[in-house]
């Protein structure tokens, strides 16, 4: 099944418009307007974290055994596929992440803006990683995107912000 490029941009746009309407209700609710967008910005603190441990541990558990599978797999299930929900999940967990810090910053320390450092940084390692095309500019994105130190230190904050968060 492949989607013609006008439908993945259709689909992107629909995408990007639920983040952007959901943002706009975090923001009112920090602002005094909507009534339980405080609630609703702190459940996509575990969206997020559930999601983005699930979806990389399953991308990184894939890319290890898809050589020995690759041969026996539907076209769907070819690794440029299931690279790009890697990306799609990714961004949309990243920003659910984002939002969800930036409706009750006023709790945030310094776990919680190393967190969203790391959040945007392997988002972009990765993005330049994928869509760039200079040779040096992707050797470099993939020496950074492909640190796994870099991803046990976003997990390590987490799970700090995660077991402190209620102090």
């Amino acid at each position: 099944m492949k989607l013609s490029e006008q439908k993945r941009n259709i689909l992107t746009i629909f995408l990007f418009s639920i983040i952007a309407i959901i943002g706009r209700i975090i923001i009112a609710e920090d602002e005094g307007g909507y009534e339980g967008g405080g609630e609703f910005a702190e459940g996509f603190g575990g969206i997020a974290w559930g999601g983005g441990l699930a979806a990389n541990i399953l991308f990184v558990g894939y890319k290890f055994v898809y050589p020995r599978i690759h041969n026996y797999l539907p076209e769907i299930l070819r690794l440029k596929y299931v690279l790009n929900l890697h990306i799609l999940l990714n961004i949309i967990l990243g920003i659910l992440a984002i939002l969800h810090g930036y409706a009750l910053r006023n709790r945030a320390g310094i776990v919680e803006y190393l967190s969203v450092f790391f959040i945007i940084f392997l988002i972009v390692s990765g993005l330049t990683l994928r869509y760039v095309k200079n040779k040096k500019v992707k050797l470099f994105s993939r020496m950074l995107h492909a640190q796994r130190l870099l991803s046990i230190i976003l997990i390590i904050l987490i799970a700090i912000h995660t077991a402190t968060i209620g102090d």
